[in-house]
């Protein structure tokens, strides 16, 4: 645990510091509500 919580505030820093950078490549919104659009 600690050492996930460790690596998470590490790429929060770099996220918050080269936001540019940032692509999230999970498909973590699997379920849109009706009617909306896809986002992948």
């Amino acid at each position: 645990m600690a050492n996930t919580r460790m690596f998470t505030h590490i790429i929060e820093e770099y996220v918050r510091k080269y936001p540019e950078q940032w692509l999230w490549v999970h498909r973590r919104w699997k379920t849109r509500p009706e009617g909306e659009r896809a986002l992948y």
